[in-house]
C-alpha cells in the first residue's frame, strides 16, 4: 500500500452540475489531512464517496488499498464516518431518532454493566 487515501479524477454531478470535479489526491500513510473549503465546495460529497455511501459518477477512490465503492462493505469495517448533524431516520422529524438512539445506547450500557458485574462476581 503506497497511500492511505487515493483518488483519481473522482467526480460527482447533481442535476448536471459538478459537486466534485475530477478530484485527484494522494494521502501518504501516517499523514494528517483535511478537506477545507466553502459551503458547497464538495467536502461532504467527497467524504461520502470515500466511505462508499455515495457512488461516484466518474473516477476512482481507494482507502488502505480498498476500492471505496466496489468493496464498500469491507471498507466500513476499517473506516467510519459521523456527519456533523447525523440523522437516523428521514421519516421522523419529532425527535424519534434521538429516542431510538438513547434506547440503543441505554441497552448497550446495561449489557456492558451486566457483563462487567458477572466478571467481577466470578
Amino acid at each position: 500500500m503506497d497511500s492511505a487515501i487515493e483518488t483519481r479524477e473522482l467526480s460527482k454531478y447533481f442535476h448536471g452540475k459538478p459537486a466534485v470535479d475530477r478530484l485527484s489526491l494522494t494521502v501518504p500513510p501516517g499523514s494528517i489531512f483535511a478537506l477545507l473549503g466553502d459551503n458547497g465546495a464538495g467536502k461532504t460529497t467527497s467524504i461520502r464517496m470515500l466511505t462508499g455511501l455515495l457512488r461516484p459518477d466518474a473516477g476512482s477512490a481507494s482507502i488502505l488499498g480498498i476500492d471505496c465503492w466496489q468493496s464498500a462493505v469491507k471498507l466500513r469495517s476499517k473506516v467510519g464516518y459521523v456527519p456533523e448533524k447525523p440523522k437516523f431516520y428521514d421519516w421522523d422529524d419529532r425527535g424519534g431518532d434521538r429516542l431510538v438512539h438513547s434506547r440503543l445506547l441505554s441497552s448497550r450500557i446495561s449489557t456492558s454493566l451486566s457483563a462487567a458485574h458477572r466478571r467481577f462476581r466470578a
